[in-house]
């Protein structure tokens, strides 16, 4: 509550006189016991030296970003140069938000680009090893293998195949499985020899008697 016996009456005083200084000082304290805080002085010493502790708060620099800091996806590798630009980029205080989201979009395409050619390197590598397996297959790989390539194609032309069917064998990689090439050499065979696909139960091949050419394999006697 505010003490009214503080109040005196006093003949109004020039700017800068002493009884002016007097008023303003009582004036402050009545505010304090009002409950008031006071605005100090910018110059104050204490409230000068409290501000620049302050200030001092949060100005330490942050921790540089590691490979440690990092949680990756359970089996995930990362090419040890390109985590290198990653983190260098991260942790340079010298550039604008707008340049590193720059530098982060052709970091990202650099790595994308890599890994393509990564892909298509072991592609490669894989074609020309399985075609080598292939010229390793007994009987119808090495000198024979252009031979059974051809008798391949003439049975693949004979069922149908088209310009598609290729494109799928050279798209896929399969036309150069050594796999893949025995058995439609086995499944082809016949159509381009005359001779009917081997079956189960079938004779043994070699000369056949009379009885065989004539009724094939039916019980008759």
């Amino acid at each position: 509550m505010f003490d009214f016996s503080r109040l005196r009456l006093r003949a109004p005083a020039d700017e800068g006189t002493p009884g002016a200084a007097v008023d303003d000082a009582e004036a402050g304290e009545a505010a304090a016991d009002e409950g008031q805080e006071s605005p100090g002085s910018l110059l104050d010493k204490d409230s000068s030296a409290k501000d620049g502790d302050s200030a001092g708060e949060g100005t330490e620099a942050a921790e540089p970003l590691t490979m440690e800091s990092i949680t990756l996806p359970e089996g995930a590798e990362v090419d040890e140069g390109a985590m290198t630009d990653f983190l260098s980029l991260m942790n340079d205080t010298e550039i604008s938000a707008a340049e590193r989201a720059q530098k982060l979009i052709d970091l990202q395409f650099t790595i994308a680009e890599e890994a393509a050619k990564a892909s298509q390197a072991l592609w490669n590598k894989t074609q020309v090893d399985w075609q080598a397996e292939a010229r390793a297959l007994p009987e119808i790989g090495g000198d024979n293998l252009e031979k059974t390539l051809a008798s391949i194609k003439a049975g693949l032309d004979k069922l149908g195949a088209t310009d598609e069917t290729y494109a799928a064998l050279n798209f896929t990689g399969a036309g150069n499985h050594p796999e893949v090439i025995r058995i439609l050499h086995k499944a082809t065979a016949h159509l381009v020899e005359g001779q009917p696909p081997a079956t189960p139960g079938s004779p043994a091949k070699g000369k056949l008697s009379q009885a065989d050419r004539m009724y094939g394999n039916s019980n008759m006697e």
